[in-house]
């Protein structure tokens, strides 16, 4: 291991600053950090002998970090600049590398860098290294970002001169990267080849200063415009853009409206999506340069960079050999900071108003058809009245939202109105219309998963419900408009949106025109579809209003607003309405509870699978009901029915119809109560609390219920309605009516 010793000696010096990382495949790139360099190399001979691929030494010292290679951000220090050029050959997927080391030469001298201190031979390719006369420190404050940004630029040099060769250059330039260590086997091939430094090819004894490779690749040239020609990576690849080469902007001017922005950067999206080995971190590079283009008024920077992530995903990127937090900083620093062709800052344009007025209106004027739409306040009287589908809380044909801090359970409780509406199931009381759902699950799959197998588990098949588990973007048209075809066509009455920020990526909410853009859509999908569209949404951070801009207020129908009880292990949420624009606000609100349900132990990664469902409130009110009353040692008093109750119904009426009146009289107060708060109390006083069982001794039977309840509703004194709706779903006594009565004291 002559060759590791003297290389490793040669770079760092014989006394290195920070620790130098060896590992490779033989201990799973966990690899280990030194401060002798002859424990190093002992190391690196130890990889070797066990024949298990390659041995590799990160090319920054690290700090003293607890395990593993660490990030760029874990280094001490720089001894230089490198980069790993591919030739083609055995081991190398992409087929249009540069040919020979000759051709590398070429490369670096055409972009008017200076020579390299020395080359290694890799075994696959050649690693130019340009070395500093003095390690820079990188603890030093600016000075991480600085050589970042220097790695960052000359890469992208060499990656442009080489696209316009119609090559192909891997984008190394992360300070974490690892270079396979001279002296040890590269094992690609089917015959191993010794990586070793190439002493005699060039002067070792060269090295610059920062600031000189600085100043070197700001000054360097790149290829005019014409010489860049879309480069395929590999024969029939779909991309028609190369690695590394930008197309030029849109507009002169630079000017793009939000969409226009999405349309920019999606193909180097997809891009990075269908990226192979080897050619991920060119990719990502590319993508998130196109981001970089659009500052914070077109897309918060995390939101930019989310997207980057969720791309990258669909790659077989594993962090060990680059670090892509690095490539993503380093490509929006860039662009902030550098000067040239490449670098430009886009220009927020306005966003088209959506049309009223619709084209091809034939022989028919615009004026002519905007008369027609006048109306008078009769017409407009006439119309149908709203629909409701959670009665007193939701209506179909609106825009809502159900907002909440995080962990208030938004989506548990959204998920649960979604289930009861497409099974047509009394929800927390209130009555529901049964329509078809779609829920748009745009967090994806995998936090549904649970959640819907927790609820199967607990109360059934979830029918009539369509999970659409995409983030779906209001901002991409031909996708928005796809998505309200399918509503259209399956007939959903309820559509939930989970969440919003999830679906307006790119999208500013605290704007107010970027607010309209997702108001617009929901709003179109409304419109087409007649649905009630529920957004799921975060408050701000008084925690009192919906996140964002209010914009958004003036658009909505409902907002119902979740507030975690306390304390928190209560499992309990309070909802109220915040706004009902053409309902009574039920202001008190309404508790949920939820519970665990556990569904045993994951097989591949033995962990607890658990998840949340919400109690019926029958299924935790009584139980409540009675811990209260044996606490206080009393008992709730409701009476037998009284006179009264005879009065307005006659003696016609079974026991149960009189019953309801008084429960309502006793318990509701003025404030009412829901038809499932008073059946759980009528059920307290007369059964012994057992659950509705129809034809069975002893229980309330279903159908004698439902019909005691709603002739309370229907019944009548003087013509005037004995029970009145203060809000909601609830109904209370009227007392005017029963002051009516011929024995007026039998009222209570």
């Amino acid at each position: 291991m002559g060759e590791a010793q003297r290389w490793l000696e040669w770079l760092y010096g014989p006394e290195p600053d920070g620790l130098i990382w060896i590992g490779g495949h033989g201990d799973h790139f966990a690899g280990r950090t030194f401060t002798s360099i002859g424990e190093a190399v002992a190391y690196g001979q130890q990889l070797d002998d066990g024949a298990q691929g390659g041995v590799y030494h990160r090319l920054t010292t690290l700090r003293d970090i607890d395990r593993g290679r660490g990030a760029a951000v874990d280094s001490a220090y720089l001894p230089g600049f490198a980069m790993d050029l591919d030739i083609k050959g055995p081991g190398h997927k992409a087929l249009n590398y540069p040919e020979s080391e000759q051709d590398l030469i070429t490369l670096l001298r055409k972009a008017g860098l200076p020579e390299p201190s020395v080359w290694v031979h890799s075994g696959g390719g050649r690693y130019p290294f340009w070395k500093l006369e003095q390690p820079a420190d990188l603890t030093l404050p600016g000075a991480l970002e600085r050589a970042a940004e220097t790695s960052a630029a000359l890469h992208r040099l060499v990656i442009d001169w080489a696209a316009d060769a119609g090559w192909k250059v891997d984008n190394t330039s992360d300070l974490a990267r690892i270079y396979r260590l001279p002296g040890t086997h590269n094992r690609k091939a089917e015959t191993p080849v010794l990586a070793h430094v190439q002493w005699d090819s060039s002067d070792s004894s060269s090295s610059f200063t920062l600031e000189e490779i600085g100043t070197a690749v700001r000054r360097a040239h790149r290829p005019t415009p014409e010489h860049s020609g879309p480069v395929q990576s590999t024969p029939g690849s779909p991309f028609a853009l190369p690695s590394g080469v930008l197309p030029a902007p849109l507009h002169d001017d630079r000017r793009f409206t939000v969409a226009e922005a999405m349309e920019y950067v999606q193909p180097a999206l997809d891009a990075l999506r269908l990226a192979q080995d080897g050619e991920i971190n060119n990719r990502l590079n590319d993508a998130a340069m196109r981001m970089a283009h659009f500052g914070e008024e077109f897309w918060p920077r995390d939101a930019a960079v989310r997207q980057l992530f969720t791309a990258l995903e669909h790659t077989d990127y594993d962090g060990r050999t680059w670090s892509a937090e690095t490539t993503v900083s380093s490509a929006f620093n860039a662009m902030l900071t550098k000067v040239g062709p490449d670098f430009w800052q886009a220009v927020r344009a306005p966003d088209p108003a959506p049309p009223v007025i619709p084209e091809g209106l034939g022989q028919q004027s615009r004026e002519q058809w905007l008369e027609g739409q006048l109306t008078s306040a009769t017409e407009l009287a006439a119309r149908p009245a709203p629909v409701p589908l959670v009665y007193g809380m939701l209506d179909k044909d609106s825009q809502s939202w159900l907002i909440g801090e995080p962990g208030s359970f938004k989506s548990f409780v959204a998920l649960d109105i979604a289930a009861h509406v497409g099974a047509g199931r009394e929800w927390q009381g209130h009555r529901v219309r049964q329509e078809k759902v779609l829920y748009l699950a745009a967090e994806g799959a995998s936090g549904m998963t649970l959640r819907t197998r927790a609820w199967q588990l607990t109360n059934g098949e979830m029918a009539g419900v369509d999970f659409l588990p995409l983030p779906l973007q209001v901002s991409r048209i031909e996708d928005w408009q796809a998505l309200i075809a399918i509503a259209v066509k399956r007939g959903y009455g309820l559509i939930v949106i989970d969440t919003q920020a999830r679906v307006t990526v790119g999208l500013d909410e605290n704007l107010a025109k970027d607010a309209g853009v997702f108001v617009a859509a929901t709003g179109a999908l409304k419109d087409a579809t007649r649905a009630c569209v529920l957004v799921v949404h975060h408050t701000g951070r008084d925690g009192k209003n919906a996140r964002g801009s209010s914009a958004i207020d003036g658009a909505q129908d409902t907002e119902l607003k979740l507030s975690r009880s306390q304390p928190r292990s209560s499992m309990q949420v309070l909802i109220k309405d915040d706004k009902q624009k053409d309902m009574a606000e039920d202001e008190s609100g309404l508790a949920l509870k939820l519970r665990v349900v556990e569904m045993g132990f994951d097989p591949d990664t033995d962990r607890q699978l658990s998840s949340l469902v919400l109690l019926p409130q029958d299924a935790w009110r009584d139980a409540e009901v009675e811990a209260a009353a044996e606490e206080s040692g009393q008992e709730l008093e409701v009476p037998e029915p009284e006179p009264w109750t005879w009065q307005v119904y006659g003696h016609n009426r079974g026991d149960n119809a009189r019953r309801v009146l008084q429960v309502l009289r006793t318990l509701g107060g003025q404030e009412g109560l829901t038809k499932s708060e008073a059946e759980r109390n009528v059920r307290a006083r007369w059964y012994g609390g057992r659950p509705i069982r129809s034809g069975e001794r002893g229980h309330l039977d279903r159908k004698t219920w439902d019909g005691s309840w709603t002739r309370a509703l229907e019944l009548e004194v003087g013509q005037e309605r004995v029970l009145f709706n203060p809000r909601g779903e609830k109904w209370a006594i009227n007392l005017t009516v029963l002051a009516q009565l011929p024995n007026p004291d039998n009222a209570g």
